[in-house]
């Protein structure tokens, strides 16, 4: 069933960046959005969103400032929900979201960096133990169940680092998916979270003591929209744009 949903949503996403998609797409986001906010309701797909929004979704911010994660099923009015799959979602998920630095990306990049060689590092002990015990750490489709997979695993993101010390943090092309946007959401008093996308950087990018890194919010609060609207007086699509904005400047201070 999730595969059919899959592929229902490829098309139903790649619809809005068809020529009758891109002319229908601003008028089915407001009404979608309008309902979302007054029903309580997670929706709008992120397809549309990003169809229409794409490059105001991406701003630069100081990763320092992240110290929450937002889990990959939250809980919307007693359904479980994906937010990857939406892009307006109220609830208590920007309130119950969990400590960043308690993630495992975070905890095994705190294991690795400055520990000298990356055999002698807290992580690679930890991979090593694990690997050994039959439960290999599961990373990008493949299982770390050897001492090259964990080597190279531990080495690449060493790398990485000390590639951010010299040279600060390198956006990502459109096809660059090792280096891809940090995945952000927006809070109801327009606080960032991290979402899914780029752990492994961000938590990086903070032991670095980066002080700008880019990154594309995958989804915002409800109440966050409605607030917008209510200040604007916009449509929520061009609320939305105006917002992004803000928050676009008020990290650029």
């Amino acid at each position: 069933m999730s595969g059919l949903r899959a592929k229902i949503g490829a098309v139903r996403d790649g619809l809005w960046r068809s020529l009758p998609g891109r002319a229908l797409a601003p008028a089915v986001f407001d009404a979608q959005a309008r309902r979302c906010v007054a029903n309580d309701r997670a929706g709008v797909t992120f397809g549309l969103a990003d169809s229409l929004l794409s490059g105001d979704l991406r701003l630069e911010f100081d990763p320092r400032q992240i110290t929450d994660t937002v889990p990959k099923r939250i809980t919307v009015r007693g359904l479980i929900v994906e937010p990857r799959q939406h892009f307006v979602v109220p609830g208590n998920w920007d309130r119950s979201a969990a400590p960043f630095a308690e993630t495992r990306a975070a905890v095994e990049m705190a294991g690795l960096i400055g520990g000298g060689d990356v055999t002698d590092s807290r992580t690679y002990r930890a991979l090593t133990t694990a690997m050994e015990a039959g439960k290999p750490r599961r990373h990008g489709g493949r299982h770390l169940d050897s001492i090259a997979t964990i080597t190279e695993y531990c080495q690449t993101y060493v790398d990485i680092f000390q590639d951010m010390l010299s040279n600060g943090y390198r956006p990502a092309g459109p096809r660059d998916r090792r280096n891809a946007d940090i995945g952000l959401a927006v809070g109801r008093e327009g606080t960032l979270c991290h979402f899914r996308k780029g752990h492994h950087r961000l938590a990086l990018a903070q032991r670095a003591k980066l002080e700008r890194v880019v990154g594309s919010v995958r989804f915002i609060h409800g109440d966050w929209l409605a607030e917008l609207i209510n200040l604007t007086g916009e449509a929520p699509c061009d609320a939305v744009i105006t917002g992004l904005a803000d928050l676009r400047e008020q990290n650029d201070e």
